[in-house]
């Protein structure tokens, strides 16, 4: 039901490119800022609509799947992406705080950028 590969794909190479582009456009300023796309190994932000993140035992899981929440704002890291038939992204996050880690959407994720 969903394609989970260690490799690269194409989408994830093309975001890789335009955050390192936007990265050096900011560089020389002091703020942090965040972008929605996300990428293995970045740093991210739960971002859910409803004030906390849905975290899932399996990419593209349903509710049987759900293990818990994390709230907004807690920080963690992508490592790795899965996208399913419908073209959902999904991000396996290990948080640096917060628990448990596990499978959550694109959507309630917002990477963080530091600039320097």
């Amino acid at each position: 039901m969903f394609h989970d590969s260690g490799a690269e794909t194409r989408r994830t190479v093309l975001r890789s490119i335009g955050g390192a582009l936007g990265v050096a456009s900011l560089a020389g300023s002091a703020s942090a800022v965040t972008t929605d796309s996300v990428s293995s190994g970045q740093c991210v932000y739960a971002d859910g609509s409803n004030g906390a993140a849905l975290v899932f035992s399996e990419c593209g899981g349903t509710e049987e799947d759900l293990v818990g929440r994390v709230q907004n704002y807690e920080e963690g890291r992508v490592e790795k992406l899965c996208e399913t038939l419908d073209g959902s992204v999904w991000a396996y996050v290990v948080w640096d705080s917060a628990s448990p880690d596990g499978w959550v959407a694109e959507e309630q994720l917002t990477a963080c950028v530091t600039t320097h």
